[in-house]
């Protein structure tokens, strides 16, 4: 169950990252600092939907009832994985956050 959870967050968290970089980044000013926090806004309010999706599909093969936690909680825990994904990129020397360039 733990994987499914895991593919819900993963997989919906690229499709919405993909719904960023080709249509909502077009949309927002250029200025690299004000994209910064927009950006990271945006992965707290991806956050949320991934969350509740996740949740439920917990609460759908679970045995108990229950939830994962607060919503805001894994908002600041998502922020703090792409972060750490986009560190990993920048590394490697792709493309990333934090060289302007997704």
């Amino acid at each position: 169950m733990i994987w499914l959870i895991v593919f819900c967050v993963v997989f919906g968290g690229h499709y919405l990252e993909l719904v960023f970089i080709n249509y909502v980044k077009f949309a927002l000013p250029k200025n690299i600092l004000l994209l910064y926090f927009i950006r990271i806004g945006y992965w707290f309010l991806c956050a949320i939907p991934l969350f509740f999706i996740a949740d439920f599909v917990y609460n759908l093969f679970s045995d108990k009832t229950g939830h994962l936690g607060h919503w805001w909680a894994f908002g600041f825990f998502y922020i703090g994985i792409e972060l750490f994904m986009h560190a990993i990129m920048q590394i490697r020397l792709k493309k990333s956050f934090y060289n302007g360039v997704y």
